[in-house]
């Protein structure tokens, strides 16, 4: 599955993850998993990071994997083999569709991909 924070910058996509504010400016750190490319550091797991201020980056964004279950839109957060995992944060959609409790305003399915009328990924900036 692809959903995720991504980054462009210069003109490669990576991976992102958004660190703390410094000096009033956000920052996110660019990760090349084991490709070395120059300007990024190694971190104690083995990746290649950069960070990188937020503002000289093309683009961000977050992308979420949606699925549409009995006419509903959901969430995907887990995809696996035939099946997902599809999540709402709605007790009286939990309720209808046989939602299991998780924690607090968090509801897990699993389904069939057969089961979903549409899937798709959703785009939104950052």
């Amino acid at each position: 599955m692809k959903s995720g924070i991504y980054a462009i910058y210069g003109g490669k996509t990576f991976r992102a993850g958004i660190t703390n504010k410094e000096n009033g400016k956000s920052y996110v750190l660019l990760n090349n998993g084991k490709t070395y490319l120059e300007g990024f550091t190694k971190n104690r797991v083995g990746n290649f990071v950069k960070k990188v201020a937020l503002d000289e980056l093309e683009q961000a964004y977050e992308l979420y994997l949606r699925a549409v279950y009995r006419g509903e839109r959901f969430t995907v957060i887990l995809e696996e083999d035939d099946r997902v995992l599809i999540t709402t944060n709605d007790e009286e959609y939990a309720n209808r569709f046989g939602f299991k409790f998780v924690e607090r305003a968090v509801y897990e399915k699993w389904v069939y991909k057969d089961e979903l009328d549409k899937m798709w990924y959703e785009k939104q900036g950052i």
